[in-house]
């Protein structure tokens, strides 16, 4: 099965994809189904924080996914996109086939009866919905009575169990004529083939409308004989059941329908298994064995051990509070994680003696990012008793509408957090979310447990960390699933966050700033040394020597010390050729030339085989296009090494748009027990932070930080700058990743960068230096390097 290409319009928004096959018919098995892709679910987010959910045609030629605008929802507040996926497909089929003939039917739907096959699967269940919200007599079968009964009960107590039937008798025809009498059933609803098909024909009445959504017996030419016909009876199938085939009223027409019976709640989502983007071949699998039964949707979140994103309901509100004895604004960034999760109304708790100007200028930033959403301020000194806190709230939350619907406090102190968790007790009994990222809390939100109130209490040394878990831990809290305290170490993070690239290159401490400095000392290189910035230099690799003629050299630019990069080239079977990036570069532009005129030097023509790295693909891609421009054939090796890589392991933690960037920067990627002031400059900050080391290792580390900087804010300019009409490199480019990284997301990322063969290479490494240096990686290179005879 090929993956489906989603249009840059669509991907954009879509988190969750509900899959389907292209064969829906139910008793066949799994080596007889084809394994081709139906029509596709979808939900997401739109701009201004809107949920939607919809439905989208699936080209099987261009394996491209074209969501269909007249088959798109709101998701109603009561659901998560994780059941706003579930519902599109099973249903429209379901309304689309059945409500045209009901609109026909000149008798009281009350009078007639419907047997609807395989009613344990999705379909049969969104039928069965249908049919009981309409006053229809259902009768239904199962592959097991005894198994599948409690089920059906379950979901439809008005079902009765006399009218649940065996289809793996193949002559519950009998049945279902004794219990109607003889007179059959007005309508059949199949989704079977085989002999279970054929006894249902023999259920239907005169005058009666078979609806059959199991295409097997069709495409395989089955014929039917014209008996069938002579009492007036019709068959409806293929086209005439698909969706896409109606026209845009009666779109529009089942659309208001299927709205409507959402709002009366006749419609609810379905069960499904979720699967995260490392697991897209167990999906697939999964949707051939098990998609009848169970919805299998496939999550695009970045967070693949989160079984799904917190999502905050419109017009509800969301309770910050920030304790005077906070210093870091990294506050600020729970609040930027509230309303990228669609929170419109939030109230922020702090002291204004708090606020600086970094914080005011945030705060206005934020507020212009997302002009829909509305701040409420509060003073923290309402906290300081029960009533404070309740007339406070009270005043915030001025009606039913806008119910409190999550709690966060930050270091909040035993006095005030007791307070305000009186007051909510009377205020909001029924609060989901009651999160304190803070020690010392555990108490208070064990009594909240004991109570049946959800509530979790969060200790963590890294304030950046905590921000990235809080999907899970947000979720977790709602469903309870974990004690009242989780205290997460450094150690214990591979388990709640997806591996980062970044979280191997930058330092979490001042000791890794200190080890950074002392390993990759190209860091402390400046672009000022003239021609040793752009020249390349022999390295030991396998290869016997640079003396014969027949291969050709390996380029790698790399950012990274000869002490993380010397494995990979003990593996390297050609000669090769590293230049490693200065700490400092005022141009990329510039230092791909000087890079490729110091190829030139060495090799005269292609091909040429170049290598980059995260930081060193802006002036790898640049190189090829000057290589491409002198007619010469290159072959690009991108280990992890997409521009937009940084930009999006950034973006999360702060705004590279920020006037403060570099000193925001400093706080965020260097967790110490020195507080970050956003009103001095970087130097200044540094100087505070390193005063407890020597000078020769004070200064090794400075320069390794504003380097590290630099390479932040020069890569974000190249992917700002990028355009996609502009010139593209057009060799092909191997780019090697993880097993983790969104494949989809990485093929429309490259599209402003490159127009020509892009493979894609699937190490098992799981973080970036065990990357660089794993023997995949190495064989590669190897397989892809370019050489003659």
């Amino acid at each position: 099965m090929k993956y489906p290409v989603i249009m840059p319009d669509f991907f954009g928004s879509a988190k969750y994809l509900a899959l389907n096959l292209n064969d829906i018919t139910h008793n066949i098995s799994d080596t007889e189904r084809k394994q081709e892709l139906g029509h596709i679910e979808f939900s997401g987010m739109i701009e201004g924080g809107g949920r939607i959910m919809g439905l989208a045609r699936y080209d099987t030629p261009s394996c491209t996914i074209h969501p269909d605008p007249e088959l798109t929802w709101h998701v109603p507040e009561e659901w998560n996109l994780q059941d706003a996926v579930t519902v599109p497909f099973v249903y429209t089929t379901v309304y689309n086939a059945l409500i045209p003939k009901l609109e026909l039917c000149l008798f009281d739907p009350s009078t007639m009866s419907i047997l609807i096959q395989a009613g344990h699967t999705l379909l049969g269940q969104a039928a069965i919905t249908f049919a009981l919200s309409r006053q229809l007599q259902v009768f239904t079968t199962v592959p097991d009575v005894k198994k599948y009964t409690p089920l059906l009960k379950q979901l439809f107590p008005k079902l009765k169990v006399s009218h649940i039937f065996s289809h793996s008798s193949h002559h519950y025809d009998v049945e279902v004529l004794l219990a109607t009498k003889g007179r059959g059933v007005q309508f059949v609803f199949g989704s079977l083939c085989g002999e279970p098909f054929n006894a249902a024909i023999n259920c239907a009445s005169k005058f009666a409308s078979f609806i059959q959504v199991g295409p097997k017996d069709m495409r395989m030419n089955k014929t039917l004989g014209l008996s069938f016909f002579l009492p007036s009876r019709e068959l409806i199938g293929g086209s005439r059941v698909n969706i896409y085939s109606a026209s845009k009223e009666t779109k529009r027409k089942i659309k208001k329908i299927i709205e409507k019976d959402i709002q009366d709640g006749i419609i609810q989502p379905m069960k499904r298994h979720i699967f995260d983007t490392t697991e897209t071949h167990d999906a697939l699998r999964a949707l051939k064995t098990d998609s009848q039964e169970t919805k299998i949707v496939l999550s695009l979140t970045r967070n693949p051990n989160c079984d799904c994103v917190f999502t905050c309901l419109p017009n509800r509100t969301y309770l910050v509070v920030v304790n005077s004895t906070v210093k870091s604004p990294y506050w600020l960034h729970l609040v930027k994680w509230l309303l990228k999760r669609s929170a419109h109304r939030i109230i922020l708790a702090f002291e204004p003696a708090q606020s600086d100007d970094f914080i005011d200028r945030s705060i206005n930033n934020i507020m212009a990012k997302y002009p829909d959403s509305v701040l409420i301020f509060m003073p923290l000194s309402s906290m300081n008793s029960v009533q404070g806190v309740t007339r406070a709230l009270q005043g915030c939350i001025q009606s039913k509408i806008n119910t409190l619907d999550g709690v966060f406090t930050v270091k909040l102190d035993d006095t005030r957090l007791s307070n305000l968790d009186t007051a909510l007790r009377q205020l909001a009994p029924s609060l989901p979310v009651f999160l304190c990222l803070q020690s010392y809390s555990e108490t208070v939100c064990e009594s909240r447990r004991a109570a049946n109130m959800p509530s979790l209490c969060v200790q963590c040394s890294s304030p950046r960390d905590l921000i990235r878990n809080l999907d899970t831990l947000t979720l977790e809290c709602n469903a309870m699933t974990t004690a009242p305290l989780v205290v997460v170490q450094p150690k214990q993070l591979e388990s709640y966050i997806s591996p980062n690239v970044l979280q191997d290159i930058f330092p979490l401490s001042l000791d890794e700033l200190v080890a950074i400095a002392s390993a990759d000392s190209n860091l402390l290189d400046s672009a000022e040394n003239g021609l040793e910035a752009h020249w390349f230099s022999p390295a030991r690799t396998k290869s016997p020597g640079r003396n014969l003629r027949e291969v050709l050299p390996v380029f790698f630019v790399s950012s990274l010390g000869t002490s993380y990069l010397q494995p990979l080239l003990d593996q390297i079977l050609y000669p090769a050729l590293v230049s490693t990036l200065p700490g400092q570069i005022t141009s990329i532009a510039e230092y791909a030339r000087g890079l490729t005129r110091s190829l030139k030097s060495i090799q005269n023509q292609g091909p040429y085989t170049i290598v980059g790295d995260i930081w060193s693909s802006c002036a790898v891609l640049e190189m090829s296009k000057l290589l491409e421009k002198g007619g010469d054939k290159v072959v690009v090796v991108l280990i992890e090494g997409l521009p937009d890589t940084v930009e999006s392991s950034m973006s999360d933690i702060v705004n590279l748009d920020s006037p403060t960037l570099e000193v925001e920067l400093l706080g965020d990627l260097v967790q110490t027990e020195h507080n970050i002031s956003l009103n001095k400059s970087l130097d200044e900050n540094l100087t505070q932070i390193l005063s407890s080391l020597d000078e020769p290792t004070s200064t090794a580390c400075k320069t390794t930080l504003e380097s590290l900087i630099s390479r932040i804010v020069l890569s974000s300019q190249y992917v700002n700058c990028a355009q996609a009409h502009q010139e593209r490199v057009r060799s092909p480019i191997v780019y090697v990743c993880f097993s983790h990284t969104p494949i989809l997301q990485t093929y429309n990322a490259f599209e402003k960068y490159h127009c020509g063969d892009l493979i894609l290479k699937v190490s098992e490494a799981s973080s970036y230096f065990p990357l660089i240096q794993h023997t995949t990686t190495a064989s590669i290179i190897n397989d892809y390097a370019s050489y003659t005879v």
